[in-house]
């Protein structure tokens, strides 16, 4: 086996190595939030037949929410990973987008179950876990048990038994 002369070895050693190709670009898969589809190419959600336009912030904020189920995210932590550093809006301006994107989800606006505000600390993306989960209660009768149970009986007033007389009577 012949070894290469010394002036060649350090001129292979000196060669610098191409850069590596440029990994192709995939484009974003869609992805499903409860019964709504949302297509990232068009930016639109699906829904019961029903196709939504989705803005870009709509978008970001709703493909950040899947890629980050069930963990609760605050307004600061929110801002720069959908708006990025260079927000200066207004500190309900992420309120407002939450409303848009549960009215395109279809989310109840009064209970919501899929874009869930979690008090004193943000928001979240509530998605299904492998156990039921604990019903909230939604009046203050669930925090102390069952309202006492009220029997009305309608009370006939002196008109209704003048009625009833001459009805019967008839």
């Amino acid at each position: 086996m012949q070894t290469l002369p010394a002036f060649t070895e350090g001129a292979l050693a000196s060669t610098p190595t191409p850069p590596a190709p440029a990994p192709v670009a995939t484009p974003p898969e869609p992805f499903r939030i409860g019964n709504a589809f949302i297509d990232p190419e068009s930016l639109t959600l699906r829904r019961e037949g029903q196709v939504e336009r989705l803005t870009k912030i709509e978008f970001r904020l709703l493909r950040f929410l899947h890629d980050h189920p069930n963990q609760v995210w605050s307004r600061d932590e929110l801002y720069p990973q959908v708006w990025g550093y260079r927000y200066f809006g207004t500190s309900r301006t992420l309120d407002q987008f939450i409303v848009k994107i549960r009215r395109k989800l279809g989310d109840d606006p009064i209970a919501p179950t899929l874009v869930v505000a979690v008090r004193g600390a943000g928001y979240q993306l509530a998605l299904p876990l492998d156990r039921p989960a604990r019903r909230v209660p939604r009046n203050r009768w669930s925090l102390r048990g069952n309202p006492p149970k009220l029997d009305f009986k309608p009370v006939a007033d002196q008109d209704d038994q003048r009625a009833a007389a001459l009805l019967g009577s008839a």
